[in-house]
């Protein structure tokens, strides 16, 4: 079971770089530069990729978004206390919580 929701989560993850890659390389076809950019120095050579805000993505339904909800939902189900417990340790805090286990283990 546990291997099941790894491998879910994984996917997703996967996905969603998936997603930010196809959307820097559809960006970069623009042949406008965005009024974002104030060049001080023109280059040398040109950009092909430029930044943009994360307000102009828009993810529709989709695999993308199944597997970003996906990927909430299983988010939302660990619990706060023991997701952190690793955190808390390296910054010297207590913590009663027990730890996830898997690559979340303290070693």
């Amino acid at each position: 079971m546990k291997k099941k929701k790894r491998l879910k989560f994984l996917s997703g993850q996967l996905s969603f770089v998936f997603l930010l890659t196809t959307l820097m390389v559809s960006s970069s076809c623009q042949k406008e530069k965005p009024k974002l950019i104030k060049e001080k120095v023109s280059p040398v050579i040109s950009l092909a990729v430029y930044p943009f805000p994360l307000s102009q993505i828009k993810i529709l339904e989709g695999p993308f978004r199944e597997m970003i909800e996906r990927n909430r939902r299983y988010l939302l189900e660990l619990d706060p206390d023991r997701l952190l417990h690793n955190f808390r340790l390296n910054a010297g805090l207590t913590s009663q919580a027990k730890p996830l286990g898997g690559w979340e283990e303290p070693k």
